[in-house]
């Protein structure tokens, strides 16, 4: 699949899950998940909330395109630091940061304060994002980095995603 390819299934998926989103119950909670097991380390009830609609996002995990030039990557949120390696390897780069836990997701490690012993020198996973679309509680998608939306794209770093 080549890079124009990538990003129509990218604009395809925004938009199924912005109806997704629009048409869910919102009397209740949304929880977003990636359907993946979550990295905090918490325990859960069994069962959980009633009134909680479910927005699975895990189908954003692709590797969009590359800008070799430029050395970014354009990703999904929900591709794992794992998957994301393995496909800019096959381009001779490596993330700035790269945590860890090979299962932590682009967009958990950004809203989560991602670090590891690369940070003394390039900062936390979110200080190497040039932009990120965000889902917003309106069922908007915001477009955010430092000239647009510059307020939210700040605020993200450290939020859990629950801005």
């Amino acid at each position: 699949m080549n890079d124009v390819d990538r990003r129509k299934a990218y604009d395809d998926k925004v938009a199924a899950l912005t109806e997704r989103f629009a048409a869910l119950d919102k009397a209740g909670k949304v929880k977003v998940t990636t359907g993946s097991t979550s990295n905090l380390f918490r325990y859960r009830q069994a069962g959980g909330n009633m009134n909680l609609s479910i927005l699975d996002i895990g189908m954003f995990n692709t590797l969009i395109r590359v800008d070799e030039d430029d050395m970014v990557a354009e990703v999904e949120g929900a591709i794992t630091f794992e998957t994301l390696l393995e496909q800019v390897l096959e381009f001779g780069l490596v993330p700035r940061v790269c945590p860890e836990l090979r299962h932590i997701t682009v967009g958990g490690a950004i809203v989560g304060v991602g670090i590891e012993s690369t940070g003394f020198r390039n900062g936390f996973v979110h200080d190497n994002v040039v932009e990120v679309d965000v889902l917003t509680g309106s069922g908007e998608v915001l477009c955010c980095n430092e000239s647009n939306n510059r307020e939210l794209f700040e605020a993200l770093p450290n939020s859990y995603g629950t801005l």
